[in-house]
């Protein structure tokens, strides 16, 4: 049962993967929170065209009084507020110290620049954990012919 002593957030990163030792240990390489796309040729567009991000959110939790079965949904949103679909998962919390580890591959279609955030809820009243901050910007760069 979720309540307001647990669960708790260890950690919610962006990352480009996330690697899991046979001990369990886990280590996050290459944790991103600002992105910027590169465009470089003769007919680059000046705005940012639709571009697919491709990332793994790794979520640490800890259970603290938590205990059972509970749903995690996470929601990415764009810079103008808009809802894209959510990722929709279950993890078990056995109280205390005791802890999950959810590695979430996502893709976010990101349709222009700006602050993107990806939102964590809990349980069926879809209490927010955290929210975790990525900002996209657009760097097109026009080359001409050589000779």
């Amino acid at each position: 049962m979720v309540g307001e002593t647990g669960p708790w957030v260890q950690a919610a990163l962006i990352c480009e993967k996330v690697l899991k030792e046979d001990d369990g240990t886990l280590s996050a390489i290459r944790i991103v929170d600002k992105l910027t796309l590169h465009a470089q040729g003769p007919d680059v567009p000046e705005t940012m065209p639709k571009f697919p991000l491709q990332f793994v959110l790794l979520i640490m939790l800890k259970s603290g009084s938590a205990k059972g079965r509970e749903k995690l949904v996470l929601r990415p949103r764009d810079p103008s507020g808009l809802a894209k679909p959510d990722y929709e998962f279950w993890v078990e919390f056995e109280g205390e110290e005791r802890g999950v580890n959810r590695m979430v591959n996502f893709t976010i279609e990101a349709p222009e620049e700006g602050l993107y955030w990806l939102e964590l809820f809990i349980g069926d009243e879809q209490r927010v954990l955290t929210k975790v901050p990525l900002r996209v910007s657009y760097e097109p760069s026009k080359v001409q012919g050589g000779r």
